[in-house]
């Protein structure tokens, strides 16, 4: 197995490390957890910078989203839009870190291991870019390092931890989920067992 693939894995399993800490909202554990992993692999000043950028524009925006959206269907249902069964949100590292909202009219559990779910739209709404983080590489795919590994993980958890603080603020009766553009997992913030 080449270096790379063992470095993508990593970030994968770095996400499911981090997805455990979610769904118990134990967010401020996660953000020490993944700060120390990226000192680790990265040094402290990456680790700083990757903590220092504001996400409370885009906590906002996202808890601005779920809520417009799911006023909007609920006030729908007389119609011919399906019911929303989730919400996934997008955002592309290739694309300016611009995020979407996708209202999904299917929705399979983590276990199933199937998340075609999340093409089962209609429509999609704007949402808001992810904030700009340190010119420092971090939406670099190539992982050629560990530093590589450090930060990147570090930077897409945080993004998932502050998608989860906007979540948990907003009453929402469907499941909503996060992920970067190709990635292989959808990142849940809540057990689904939730929703069950």
């Amino acid at each position: 197995m080449s270096e790379y693939v063992n470095r993508l894995n990593q970030v994968y399993a770095n996400l499911k490390v981090a997805r455990e800490f979610v769904c118990q909202r134990n967010l401020e554990n996660a953000e020490s957890h993944f700060y120390d992993f990226c000192v680790k692999l990265a040094g402290v000043a990456i680790a700083d910078a990757i903590r220092s950028v504001d996400f409370g524009e885009f906590r906002s925006e996202i808890k601005k989203g779920i809520t417009e959206i799911m006023a909007g269907y609920i006030s729908q249902r007389a119609n011919s839009k399906r019911p929303v069964k989730a919400i996934y949100f997008e955002y592309d590292m290739d694309n300016d870190w611009d995020g979407v909202f996708f209202p999904c009219w299917k929705y399979s559990p983590i276990d199933e291991n199937d998340d075609e779910w999340a093409c089962y739209w209609e429509e999609n709404f704007e949402g808001p870019a992810v904030p700009d983080f340190p010119d420092m590489g971090i939406d670099d795919w190539l992982f050629e390092s560990d530093e590589s590994v450090g930060k990147f993980s570090y930077a897409i958890v945080r993004i998932y931890i502050e998608f989860a603080r906007a979540y948990f603020d907003v009453p929402c009766p469907v499941p909503v989920c996060i992920g970067f553009h190709d990635q292989s997992e959808i990142s849940r913030v809540f057990p689904d067992s939730s929703f069950s």
